[in-house]
């Protein structure tokens, strides 16, 4: 119950970091959709403000902080390109997985008196709030539009039907490949009438 609760909270950490943030490297983001539908791989990750040089560490940055866009280490190897990165993911998970979503940093400074650095702070916060609640189609403000979930699951899981007819072409599989196919043929048609709706 414990660890389902963890994995929960963390692909809502990555949801709120998708849908809040824009990637400065925006087709890492393909990377995340991977991370968010793999328990396994998830379970594996820690998440860190942090990031050592010992073991296999991941950063992906948002557009406005101060960190690279996107560092991949795996078994001591650097790794720049997403879809090498999930097959080597996919193939030989590791252990476990450092991970850093980097955003940008509130603009206080350490000249400000600690009274107006907390209402800065508070300024900032109000206008994240609104930022979001704009952001979103229905005014949930704290809350999650169930059509912008519904439409990552989504997203995500034609990222996981893609990988998978990859998969089976290499293998040669020709019913899952026809399986994989209809089911990404409907998911796309479906994804067309809500975008028209």
């Amino acid at each position: 119950m414990a660890q389902r609760k963890k994995l929960a909270a963390k692909k809502e950490f990555i949801y709120w970091f998708l849908t809040n943030h824009h990637l400065k490297w925006p087709h890492v983001s393909k990377l995340l959709y991977y991370l968010y539908n793999n328990e396994l791989l998830l379970n594996r990750t820690l998440f860190s403000r942090y990031l050592s040089n010992r073991g296999d560490t991941l950063l992906i940055s948002a557009a406005g902080s101060k960190t690279f866009p996107f560092i991949c280490k795996l078994r001591g190897k650097f790794y720049n390109d997403v879809d090498q990165i999930i097959e080597e993911l996919r193939c030989n998970p590791p252990e476990t997985l450092l991970c850093r979503l980097s955003v940008p940093s509130t603009p206080a400074c350490n000249f400000c008196t600690q009274p107006r650095r907390m209402k800065l702070s508070k300024k900032l916060k109000q206008r994240a709030k609104a930022g979001r609640s704009r952001s979103t189609q229905q005014n949930t403000v704290g809350r999650k539009s169930p059509a912008l979930l519904k439409e990552f699951d989504r997203d995500a899981r034609i990222l996981v039907l893609s990988n998978a007819i990859d998969t089976a072409l290499d293998s040669r599989n020709q019913a899952d490949f026809y399986r994989f196919s209809r089911e990404l043929k409907d998911l796309m048609e479906n994804k067309v009438k809500s975008d028209h709706n």
